[in-house]
């Protein structure tokens, strides 16, 4: 992958912060289906791992982009700094979302850890 040429490493890693910042909302909103996997994939008729993918894809595409963001030899620090963004989403946005889930729909309450409903 060709270095970020011209650019200013504070600049960069600004622009990883950016993004890690966004891929938090992004996959935050994106990661809260995971908890309800099980009546989403029975809503649509699918498996819960086919209903899964709506989750994969917008991760992938963030972390493509940031990676083009910094110099070459700053690649590994920043990919572990946008998977901390999606991880930290992961912990922080989807129990409590779940949780507001099952409460706005009355669906059965189950340790916020898991995936059935």
């Amino acid at each position: 992958m060709p270095a970020a040429v011209g650019r200013s490493p504070v600049k960069g890693w600004l622009a990883v912060l950016a993004v890690t910042l966004g891929i938090f909302s992004l996959m935050t909103s994106e990661l809260l289906p995971v908890g309800l996997l099980t009546p989403v994939g029975s809503a649509l008729h699918v498996s819960e791992g086919t209903a899964g993918l709506m989750v994969t894809v917008p991760g992938l595409v963030a972390c493509g982009i940031a990676l083009r963001l910094v110099p070459e030899k700053h690649v590994p620090r920043a990919t572990a700094v946008i998977f901390g963004g999606v991880e930290t989403a992961s912990v922080l946005g989807v129990p409590p979302g779940r949780s507001s889930a099952t409460s706005a729909t009355g669906a059965p309450r189950s340790p916020p850890w898991t995936s059935s409903g």
